[in-house]
């Protein structure tokens, strides 16, 4: 179960190599929000990243990474990347 894998986690790690966990993305279709900011903490800038594999399937097929620029953005995915 997803509870004893991190419970065997935990028994198992030093202490002292840091990790942070991520929710596991079910989905086919991984977009990633970008934004440079000023000085006053303002988005001057952003984009985002579409990855045409998972981060699974680059590992278990072998495959290569590829990714393309996006020219716009989904509005939610804006609003969440913002309020980071």
């Amino acid at each position: 179960t997803k509870k004893a894998d991190l419970e065997d986690f935990k028994t198992a790690w030093d202490g002292r190599t840091a990790y942070f966990f991520e929710k596991f993305v079910n989905s086919s279709i991984i977009t990633t929000y970008d934004g440079l900011i000023d000085n006053k903490g303002n988005v001057v800038f952003e984009t985002g990243l579409t990855y045409v594999h998972t981060p699974f399937e680059l590992v278990q097929s072998k495959k290569d990474n590829a990714y393309y620029i996006e020219k716009e953005l989904d509005p939610k995915l804006v609003s969440y990347g913002r309020a980071i």
